[in-house]
C-alpha cells in the first residue's frame, strides 16, 4: 500500500525547489520583471505554466519509480490472490529501481 511513498516525499523536495527557482528565473529573465513590479495575469500564467513544465521534466523519473514500486505490488497482490505469502519484490529501493529502470526500460 506504502510502496511509492519515499519516491514521493523525495521527489516533492525538489520538484517545489526547481519549480521555485524556474518561476523566478522566467520572471526576471524572460519576463524581466523586476523584484517587488507587479505582473499581469498573463505574465503569471507564463511563469506558472513554465516552472511547472520545466520542474516536472526534472522530477520525472522519480516519479516513474513511484509509479512502478505502486504498479508491482499491485501486480504482486492480483497474481498472489491475496494470499499470505513470503513477497519477493525485484525492486529494493529507490536507487535501486533507478538503476533497473535504466537497464530495461531504457532512459
Amino acid at each position: 500500500m506504502y510502496r511509492g511513498l519515499w519516491p514521493t516525499l523525495v521527489g516533492i523536495v525538489p520538484y517545489t525547489a526547481l519549480q521555485f527557482a524556474f518561476y523566478q528565473g522566467i520572471r526576471g529573465s524572460i519576463l524581466n520583471v523586476q523584484s517587488g513590479e507587479k505582473m499581469s495575469s498573463v505574465q503569471s500564467l507564463v511563469c506558472g505554466a513554465g516552472a511547472g513544465l520545466f520542474s516536472k521534466l526534472a522530477t520525472m523519473p522519480l516519479d516513474v519509480i513511484k509509479k512502478r514500486f505502486q504498479v508491482e505490488d499491485f501486480q504482486w497482490a492480483v497474481r498472489h490472490q491475496g494470499k499470505h505469502m513470503k513477497q519477493t519484490q525485484a525492486l529494493r529501493g529507490i536507487v535501486h529501481a533507478f538503476m533497473h529502470i535504466a537497464q530495461t526500460g531504457g532512459v
